[in-house]
């Protein structure tokens, strides 16, 4: 059983069927050595680490196979990517977002300020922060890097939301730093201690800890000669141990990272040392060029006709109330009146705030309400802003339009419930626009999200429907990734109905429960939504069930219910043979390890590879960063297992 060669780990397999204390190492040397503890008592301890949503890749984990190849970029960015969770896709869609928002030559003063200039040739040991907001500088960087990478300069970026402090966690947080970092330098050569990483975690199939990624972002980043990091919104970085962490994550950066934060209010949650702060308000020139620019850009012919007048009224209106937003918001309203007169009517009538701009719109939408014939506008336009709210990234204007053609129709003829584009905008009364794409929908502002839910316009939560609609969608018999085209649904349902189960709240379980069971209970349904999933394997989850499922998407509560009302085997297994505890283990769900055990599943039971779910919890570089959790059972099982660090 015992291999010289540290990258074959993979291929070791074996039963314990022995009594008394054995000893079991990691894969090389002398075998009587080991690292890893087997004690045969009424406790069964495993190794707990939070992965993402997403089987881990089982990149050569074939017998006999071996690595002669280095991995390349390619290689280890996808590992992180998926370490990430659907933090970079997130990222990246804020940042394109905000550029193409951005008006080019406006906020170059910026750059000229004092603090900027320090922050930039600071000396001191771990760089400085300073205050300041978003879209320009990030813009800015990221143009100087690509136009001058002989600099060996990196610039990573993260967007904290508020609706995100309870799931984002520090490991996504740094992979998705990590991530960055290696695609801002392509040709950029690979740390070491990273190659080292992914080589000794089975090329990725293994979780890493938060200390472990981080700690790679450092060796990462000592290899360029700076390091820009941005964090915009960082008062929404959570709350106590996650807060503190991050703080003593930042102070210890290697000398070569700069950090810059942003802030929307007064924050001083961190304890960073000296900062740099810089206040932004809005310049006139600033100003002046986008309004000029809005007039040039915009369809409307007669703002041409008036162009000094909205120039000095949206300038003076933004500037005195040291809001930019309020010239963007002031421009969409001013390029939809019909005439010179009204647009004169209407400059008088321009409010000095936004909550002057947004209740009036939104007030719109709450009086549909009282109107018998505006019921279905007004359904539209909830259902609308709620999943342009609380849906998932890269959620397309499209699947909004077929996710209420979904709920309208009951899942039946679908197809012909979907309304036109332009009436679901409509719907919005303004607070809804088109992304640079064309194939989005976005709030004309995130602000807007705080006025929506403080009418109750929507939920503050991903209501029980958004769960409900993508079930139904993946129940109906006659669609499947097939004929994807005939509905953008398919992809984005598959993807995130389990997120979306998972945040259900217990009051509105019952008007979920009787279609997820019955999803979950029907393995071919199962198996077409794991089949849409794009980028993977399909042998990947051939033959998984509901069990596996619950166990992909963390959702112990659905688990346990399969396994008492469905009375699904505990140990059923994929077309390779693997249980959901194999999957449990590997995600490093610990919960549902101690549901299964409970429920009696085999920890001994061999996959195609012959590797049992205790192999899983020895795979490197987990067994360095193994800890103990007591796991109580109803009956003793023969063997249980303790693992112990070296």
């Amino acid at each position: 059983m015992a291999s010289s060669d540290e990258r074959c780990l993979s291929t070791i397999s074996g039963n314990n069927h022995g009594e008394g204390n054995q000893y079991f190492a990691s894969g090389g040397g002398d075998q009587n050595h080991g690292n890893v503890q087997l004690i045969m008592n009424s406790t069964t301890n495993y190794h707990a680490n939070t992965m993402g949503v997403g089987l881990p890749p089982l990149y050569g984990s074939m017998p006999g196979r071996f690595w002669e190849e280095r991995p390349t970029v390619q290689d280890i960015r996808g590992w992180l990517v998926h370490l990430a969770h659907d933090n970079h896709t997130r990222m990246r869609a804020h940042h394109e977002k905000t550029e193409c928002q951005t008006l080019r030559g406006t906020g170059t003063w910026l750059f000229e300020c004092n603090e900027y200039v320090s922050w930039v040739s600071w000396k001191a040991e771990h760089g400085s922060r300073f205050l300041c907001f978003r879209g320009i500088l990030t813009e800015r960087i990221r143009r100087e890097i690509q136009a001058n990478p002989e600099k060996n300069v990196a610039c990573t970026y993260f967007y904290f939301r508020a609706e995100d402090q309870s799931s984002t966690s520090l490991e996504s947080f740094w992979a998705t730093m990590l991530a960055q970092l290696l695609v801002s330098g392509k040709d950029h050569p690979l740390a070491k201690e990273l190659i080292d990483c992914f080589e000794g975690s089975l090329r990725g199939s293994s979780p890493l800890s938060e200390s472990a990624i981080y700690a790679l972002f450092n060796f990462q980043a000592q290899t360029y000669r700076r390091v820009y990091l941005i964090i915009d919104e960082i008062e929404h970085v959570g709350e106590g141990d996650m807060r503190y962490k991050m703080q003593e994550a930042l102070v210890n950066l290697p000398r070569t990272v700069r950090v810059l934060f942003t802030t929307n209010s007064i924050f001083r949650g961190l304890d960073l040392g000296e900062i740099l702060e810089l206040f932004i308000k809005p310049r006139r020139q600033d100003v002046e060029a986008y309004v000029r620019h809005r007039i040039d850009k915009d369809k409307n012919p007669h703002l041409k006709e008036v162009e000094e007048v909205i120039v000095e009224n949206v300038t003076a209106i933004a500037c005195n109330s040291k809001l930019f937003l309020l010239a963007k918001l002031h421009m969409n309203y001013l390029d939809k009146q019909r005439n010179v007169a009204q647009l004169k009517e209407a400059l008088k009538e321009l409010p000095n705030n936004t909550m002057g701009v947004f209740k009036p719109l939104i007030q719109r939408i709450l009086d549909l309400e009282r109107q018998a014939d505006q019921e279905f506008n007004n359904k539209m336009a909830r259902h609308v802003l709620t999943w342009v709210v609380h849906g998932r990234p890269g959620l397309t204007a499209l699947q909004i339009m077929d996710s209420f053609a979904v709920w309208q129709s009951g899942g039946n003829d679908f197809e012909s419930h979907r309304p036109r584009m332009e009436e679901m905008i409509s719907s919005c009364a303004g607070l809804v626009t088109t992304g640079s794409d064309n194939h989005t929908l976005q709030l004309v502002h995130d602000s807007v999200k705080d006025f929506l839910f403080e009418e109750g316009v929507i939920p503050t939560e991903p209501p029980w429907q958004m769960a409900a609609i993508c079930i139904l969608y993946l129940s109906i018999e006659t669609k499947g990734p097939s004929n994807e085209k005939d509905s953008s649904l398919m992809q984005y349902a598959a993807c995130h109905w389990g997120p979306h189960l998972a945040h259900v709240a217990d009051e509105d379980i019952e008007n979920v429960e009787v279609a997820a069971m019955e999803f979950m209970g029907n393995q071919t349904s199962i198996q077409r939504s794991f089949l849409a999933l794009g980028g993977i394997d399909i042998g990947t989850f051939h033959g998984c069930s509901g069990l596996h499922a619950a166990v992909h998407f963390n959702l112990p509560y659905w688990a346990e219910r399969l396994l008492i009302e469905k009375k699904v085997n505990v140990d059923t297994t994929t077309f390779d043979d693997q249980t959901a505890l194999h999957w449990a283990v590997r995600y490093g769900h610990l919960d549902l390890v101690k549901l299964l055990l409970k429920y009696f599943a085999d920890p001994d039971k061999l996959d195609q590879l012959k590797e049992s779910p205790l192999h899983k919890t020895l795979v490197k570089p987990i067994v360095n960063d193994l800890r103990h959790w007591s796991i109580p059972v109803q009956e003793p099982i023969s063997r249980v297992y303790e693992v112990t660090p070296q």
